[in-house]
């Protein structure tokens, strides 16, 4: 089977049992950033895309927010930071049982993590990050 190249494809493959999570997740996630272009990257559902150039020259494209299913749950990706640092990161103690990186949230059901923080830091990440 070839990979997922839209959401719609990729959210065909969640297996059963995560699904009903993950098209809530997904649901919050579209709409808080309704206007951002759609595309899979990396087996990533990724919203907001945005071209990057590193000071080494090495240029690419890449997403402002993101949602994966894998093994352990789930990942939700919020690529966007502020004059404080890296919004996922400074939102981590309100987001409740989830593992959180710079910009990786990591938990085994959404039923772990407040969707109210959820929705505050992916609907502040859109204003960070501007259009995509």
């Amino acid at each position: 089977m070839s990979k997922p190249t839209t959401h719609e494809e990729y959210l065909a493959t969640v297996p059963p049992e995560k699904q009903a999570d993950m098209k809530l997740l997904y649901d919050l996630m579209a709409r808080c950033a309704p206007d951002y272009t759609r595309f899979v990257i990396k087996d990533i559902m990724a919203f907001g895309l945005y071209r990057y150039k590193t000071a080494s020259g090495r240029e690419g494209d890449w997403m402002h927010l993101g949602l994966v299913t894998n093994k352990s749950g789930f990942s939700v990706y919020v690529c966007a930071i502020d004059e404080q640092g890296h919004l996922a990161e400074q939102a981590k103690s309100r987001l409740g049982k989830a593992s959180v990186g710079k910009s990786c949230i990591r938990f085994r059901r959404a039923a772990d993590l407040n969707l109210n923080e959820l929705e505050l830091l992916l609907k502040c990440a859109v204003e960070v990050c501007g259009p995509g």
